[in-house]
């Protein structure tokens, strides 16, 4: 039998895709956690791309802003606006809510439950552009690449709270050996120091959008690993991150930004606890050692390489 043209055998590829999949509508639920939202950003991609466009996706959120500008995404619902008497009306319901990562990837257990397997591509995609921002640097005198972006969480859950004195510390080194400004982002009751002229506290200022366009242009994004850091790793920017009960292995592999992944990890036998524990937000010894247990020596040698001109 002769062999099929490769154009034929594209045109019967894309009749295919034509026939099963034209107008299809899907609708991907993931209402909360910043970090888990932006996580889901390579589900959508998948969903769209192996319908070669051919489907219109809706998605509902808490945080709808994360999907502003996707072309991959018609309509981004806050949860609090959805019909959700709609649901019936879609070809496919994506259900992400109450999936946790455990001992897995946690994009890979999204994929598991969109599409029956995994691994994917895991890069998490958010669209912003300097515009964003431009304001914002022009009004505090920041220029691109002159200074780092830290989060210094200091909400719940109490796991991913590190002591004052180690954000300080980290602070107090930028301030002494670099020209940098400090950009210090979050929810306001988070972690800011003041008293210095470098030192900008941008703490519930700034929008998702506005927050991943400053990020793309900071010298290196400092913080722990909660929603900014998933932010931040859909930038090329570098990123020196703090984990206490998620272990870095299992978000290195989905980390696909152009910049370096600088981990930074609490030497204790219990580190990445959400593996074995339900405690989430919590601590299963009660005494939260690993977010006593990281050194900053270390993190300042890790902040060094990523501050290295690119």
């Amino acid at each position: 039998m002769p062999p099929v043209d490769s154009g034929i055998q594209l045109k019967i590829t894309l009749a295919t895709i034509m026939a099963k999949y034209k107008n299809q509508s899907i609708l991907v639920i993931r209402t909360y956690g910043l970090g888990d939202i932006v996580m889901s950003t390579p589900i959508i991609r998948k969903l769209y791309t192996d319908r070669g466009g051919l489907c219109e996706i809706d998605t509902v959120t808490t945080a709808p802003e994360v999907f502003q500008h996707n072309p991959y995404v018609r309509n981004a619902y806050n949860t609090s606006d959805f019909d959700y008497s709609t649901i019936k009306n879609y070809n496919l319901v994506v259900n992400l809510d109450h999936v946790t990562a455990g001992n897995r990837y946690m994009i890979d257990q999204y994929a598991n439950i969109a599409f029956g397997s995994y691994p994917i591509d895991c890069k998490c995609e958010v669209f912003s552009s300097p515009d964003h921002i431009k304001d914002i640097l022009e009004e505090r005198n920041l220029k691109s690449k002159g200074y780092v972006v830290m989060h210094m969480k200091h909400t719940p859950p109490a796991n991913r709270v590190l002591p004052q004195e180690y954000w300080a510390s980290i602070v107090s080194w930028l301030l002494a050996e670099t020209s940098l400004h400090v950009v210090q982002i979050g929810s306001v009751g988070d972690l800011a120091f003041g008293g210095h002229d470098r030192l900008v506290d941008l703490r519930g200022a700034t929008s998702i959008i506005e927050t991943h366009a400053l990020m793309e242009q900071a010298q290196s994004f400092i913080g722990i690993d909660s929603g900014p850091f998933h932010l931040a790793r859909s930038t090329s920017t570098n990123m020196v991150v703090m984990y206490t009960i998620t272990k870095h292995e299992y978000l290195y592999r989905q980390t696909f930004s152009n910049g370096l992944h600088e981990p930074v990890i609490p030497k204790i036998d219990c580190y990445g606890c959400i593996e074995i524990s339900e405690n989430y937000m919590g601590c299963h010894r009660g005494d939260l050692l690993c977010t006593k247990s990281l050194d900053v020596s270390e993190a300042l040698s890790k902040i060094k390489r990523c501050l290295i001109p690119r």
